[in-house]
């Protein structure tokens, strides 16, 4: 694809989503909140669990763009 051509900076056609382009349901932002707040608090382990296609994947990313954005380790 000519990304140039059709002024896009990236690929659209991705086969994983970009965790910059994420919108979270409510159910998802409550669970980030919940498991950002763990970690804050010294917890290092965390199990997300869901059927097929809810959004774990996508909650993973986003927690993990989001502890690589604000430099926490």
């Amino acid at each position: 694809m000519d990304l140039a051509y059709w002024r896009l900076s990236q690929n659209p056609y991705r086969i994983t989503m970009s965790p910059g382009h994420v919108s979270l349901l409510p159910s998802q932002a409550l669970a980030a909140q919940q498991i950002s707040r763990a970690f804050v608090q010294g917890e290092r382990v965390g199990i997300i669990l869901g059927s097929a296609g809810i959004g774990k994947t996508s909650l993973a990313q986003h927690l993990v763009a989001q502890v690589e954005a604000e430099g926490m380790h």
